[in-house]
């Protein structure tokens, strides 16, 4: 039986280093660029968003009171970064958010609302006049509608809602909130949810309907924390 050599047991050992080296290289590079397109607040809003409904770079634009060039160069950033994807529809591109952004967002919003004391000031101070927040499984609240428990209401934009909601709940848009109001029942809870922990249009809502007496409260969660654990939600037409 033959030794190899101790210069060959070197030389061995120092390949071995380098592809290590270059592996770590390569995963802390990769990691990086994914932490670089997160931090940016911008980029952050417009992930919360696309959350929500695919849209096009002039609808992001209107919606976060930019200018298209500035989305588009986020987009571009968070693309690159495999947090965002592309569909082409004859001239225009349309943006939604992968798998793997909808997980990353809601572990990252969840942290911050849990462990960064700026971020839960910043949440008691907005919803400090609100009325009961309750937080619900997903499961759970499908129950409660099926079983007549609760009217389950989306103030969310109805294309939101039209893309995923959640089965059997309403879509009351809060800015047609008080059209609708002859529609909800006074005599059973409703519920109100929007796009995550971190949206106020089910806190504004709730308020209005609180004060016009329903007995009314706002999810904690919302399409997008229900979005990253898997549930299946309804769209306009399924």
């Amino acid at each position: 039986m033959t030794s190899t050599p101790p210069y060959s047991i070197f030389l061995l050992l120092l390949e071995y280093s380098v592809k290590e080296e270059q592996f770590k290289q390569i995963v802390y590079r990769e990691i990086a660029d994914v932490v670089s397109a997160l931090g940016e607040p911008r980029r952050l809003e417009i992930l919360e968003i696309l959350s929500q409904c695919e849209r096009n770079v002039d609808s992001l634009a209107q919606i976060l009171d930019a200018g298209v060039t500035t989305v588009s160069h986020h987009l571009q950033v968070l693309k690159r970064a495999r947090l965002v994807e592309e569909r082409r529809q004859g001239r225009f591109a349309y943006y939604s958010t992968t798998a793997t952004a909808l997980r990353l967002w809601d572990l990252i919003s969840e942290i911050a609302a849990q462990e960064i004391a700026v971020v839960r000031c910043a949440m008691d101070d907005i919803f400090s006049n609100s009325t009961s927040r309750e937080t619900i499984d997903f499961e759970e609240l499908k129950r409660r509608v099926a079983d007549g428990e609760a009217v389950i209401i989306d103030v969310r934009p109805e294309e939101e809602y039209a893309a995923g909601h959640v089965p059997g709940a309403l879509s009351v848009s809060l800015e047609r909130l008080t059209e609708k109001l002859a529609e909800l029942p006074r005599d059973t809870p409703i519920l109100a949810y929007c796009r995550g922990r971190y949206c106020v249009l089910s806190h504004e809502a709730t308020l209005v309907l609180a004060e016009r007496g329903y007995t009314v409260s706002r999810l904690s969660e919302g399409i997008a924390e229900w979005k990253a654990a898997g549930a299946t939600l309804e769209t306009i037409n399924s």
